[in-house]
């Protein structure tokens, strides 16, 4: 299937062979797992230790097979167990992102985890509700809302909350904190910070993160090789920023 307006062909089953495989390795980039790429995804998947996301938290219970793989051993296998364990701590909107919810990439689960503070609420929200959140329009909730209340994605979910994963936003809920009413556009390459690092920071403070610049945008925080967004920012009369220009307005960075 090709979805409208997409060059790619996207198989509408999640558990078909082809889109798992894209869905694991897309879960463990996300989560930062080190120690497992596109090769360990695929080894993993042919032994069939691995079918959904939820599995990567019980390879420890397969640690003798684990040890007997060609490139394994105690050593490694243990660091793997350890990294597995520590990705965990990553945040409920890297959460979102990972779990492959099509329309969702960094920013969006972010301003999902900030806008419903936990996974319930989320579970809960109607299309109406989803479109409150800081860049999700129309059809982008319509996706997202149909996507939550898919019987797979909601066992999925539910796996990795009793796993112990993060479905809880920390900080300030939207309208408190230092930057409270004010929204972000990050475009180019900043010369300390990621662009997800910066988001966080912003959001930490109370700010929003969009992906796009319009009349409504407080600041533009533009690093090297900023683009498009950054014309656009400038022909509408939206104040720029850089790295340091950003880190003056949070207190705490």
């Amino acid at each position: 299937m090709k979805p409208e307006d997409s060059v790619f062909t996207l198989c509408p089953n999640r558990r078909c062979a082809g889109r798992r495989w894209q869905l694991l390795t897309h879960f463990v980039a996300v989560m930062d797992i080190d120690g497992l790429g596109e090769k360990q995804v695929s080894n993993f998947m042919e032994h069939g230790w691995v079918v959904e996301a939820g599995d990567f938290y019980r390879l420890h219970e397969r640690a003798a097979d684990l040890i007997a793989l060609d490139g394994f051993g105690e050593t490694s296998a243990n660091k793997l167990f350890e990294a597995i364990e520590a990705s965990k701590a990553q945040s409920f909107g890297l959460v979102l992102f990972a779990i492959g919810i099509e329309e969702v990439g960094y920013v969006t689960g972010r301003a999902l985890a900030q806008q419903f503070r936990s996974v319930s609420a989320l579970l809960d929200a109607d299309v109406d509700a989803l479109q409150e959140t800081p860049g999700v329009g129309p059809k982008m909730a319509t996706k997202i809302f149909d996507q939550l209340a898919d019987p797979a994605m909601r066992s999925l979910i539910d796996d990795l909350v009793s796993l112990g994963l993060t479905f809880e936003e920390e900080g300030p809920p939207p309208g408190e904190g230092p930057l409270a009413g004010q929204t972000f556009v990050l475009t180019g390459t900043l010369p300390d910070l990621t662009r997800e690092q910066a988001s966080a920071l912003i959001m930490a403070a109370g700010g929003k993160v969009t992906g796009s610049v319009s009349k409504n945008t407080s600041y533009l925080v533009a690093g090297e090789s900023a683009g498009s967004k950054l014309v656009k920012a400038q022909s509408l009369g939206v104040p720029i920023l850089d790295e340091a220009g950003l880190l003056e307005l949070l207190p705490d960075a």
